[in-house]
């Protein structure tokens, strides 16, 4: 089962991934938690994404792709993804990438919240000094 949970930060993809998770029994994998515990093991990957992330880019597409293929067949009884993708550029990846490993997506769920709302959940996160999460 392959599963994707859109919407800005703060719009409760995390919630109802973990919600889902419990009730489905599959991962919920929050691609930016993901990227965060690569740059913290140090992997060449990590590497890679801390000076990406160092210089103030994103991440290119080319390697979420690559990171989504190893998170994939990492867990061939079907993921939760939140955050990715992020575009229409990781969307057709997404395709092509379901397609070459043999899974469809199930569901898209696309959680959509007022602005207001979402300044105000952020107002009050809380963010961890040492890790950014």
């Amino acid at each position: 089962m392959l599963i994707v949970i859109l919407g800005p930060p703060g719009a409760g993809k995390g919630t109802h991934a973990k919600e889902l998770e419990k009730i489905l029994g599959i991962p919920h994998i929050s691609t930016g938690a993901l990227l965060r515990l690569e740059v913290a093991s140090r992997t060449e990957l990590g590497r890679k994404i801390e000076k990406v992330i160092a210089a103030g880019e994103l991440v290119s597409d080319d390697i979420m792709a690559d990171y989504v293929e190893k998170i994939l067949r990492a867990n061939p009884k079907g993921v939760i993804l939140d955050g990715y993708p992020r575009n229409i550029n990781q969307a057709k990846k997404l395709d092509e990438l379901s397609k070459k490993l043999n899974r469809k997506l199930d569901y898209v769920i696309n959680c959509n919240i007022e602005d207001e709302v979402i300044i105000e959940r952020l107002k009050n996160r809380l963010v961890c000094p040492t890790c950014g999460r």
